[in-house]
């Protein structure tokens, strides 16, 4: 039923964790570099590539907080993955409005890292693994909760229907 390249794919999938809080860059990273890091972790799981002027919009809209000097740091390339990731299931003003709930709860570092590990447990839920639970408030636990299955769940479910659409073209001809 699956193709040997979707099955190869799933893997990766199952494979790929988005890093801490703590292991994201914490030296001043340039325009270039922030959609290099960004893209390097998010875009298996969005499918989507991040450009330029994509971070300029979050910017301007304030979903990312301005860069100093041309340099964006840890607190940024965290919120830019975060909006990279939400905006597949999210227009930007509930985006803006989601990680305005996290953020006047949490600091930006326990926000990400809270999300980061929500999404790696349900990832690991279903490859078969399982890590403990981290702790927050329901609300707020409950809407990362929501929001990681429904970003894996949207993913897989699209690369499995292009799995079958190119194995249906294949078997067309």
């Amino acid at each position: 039923m699956f193709t040997e390249e979707f099955k190869r794919w799933l893997h990766r999938f199952h494979q790929h964790q988005l890093p801490l809080f703590g292991e994201l860059s914490d030296i001043g990273l340039y325009m270039d570099q922030v959609v290099s890091e960004t893209n390097r972790y998010t875009k298996l799981i969005t499918g989507v590539e991040v450009t330029k002027s994509m971070v300029n919009s979050y910017v301007k809209q304030g979903l990312v907080t301005r860069p100093e000097k041309k340099r964006y740091g840890q607190i940024q390339l965290a919120q830019i993955i975060l909006v990279s990731l939400l905006k597949t299931l999210y227009s930007l003003d509930i985006v803006h409005q989601y990680l305005s709930a996290m953020s006047a709860e949490l600091s930006w570092q326990e926000a990400y890292d809270l999300w980061v590990t929500a999404f790696d447990e349900r990832v690991a839920e279903k490859s078969g693994q399982s890590h403990p639970t981290a702790q927050a408030s329901p609300a707020v636990a409950e809407l990362i909760k929501l929001t990681t299955a429904a970003l894996i769940n949207q993913r897989i479910s699209e690369a499995l229907v292009q799995a079958m659409t190119d194995s249906t073209e294949i078997s067309d001809k």
